[in-house]
């Protein structure tokens, strides 16, 4: 924590069973991380304030998966 705000290396697990783990920067998922929903589906890539965003991989739980550039969670 830095000033009440998650900073550095961490995991974060929400009640619904979400789970990130990876860099924060000020309380907002920057750099890469990996981010396991609660329906089981995963990213793991980059993140910019909180968004999926530059080079990452989603993989739902149905083996389906995304490998490429992504921009604001799209």
């Amino acid at each position: 924590m830095l000033g009440g705000f998650r900073h550095g290396k961490g995991k974060m697990i929400w009640k619904d069973g979400a789970k990130f783990e990876g860099n924060w920067d000020y309380g907002y998922a920057n750099g890469h991380g990996v981010f396991e929903f609660p329906d089981g589906n995963i990213y793991r890539g980059e993140w910019i304030n909180n968004k999926c965003h530059g080079h990452g991989t989603f993989i739902n739980l149905n083996g389906d998966r995304y490998e490429g550039p992504w921009k604001n969670d799209l």
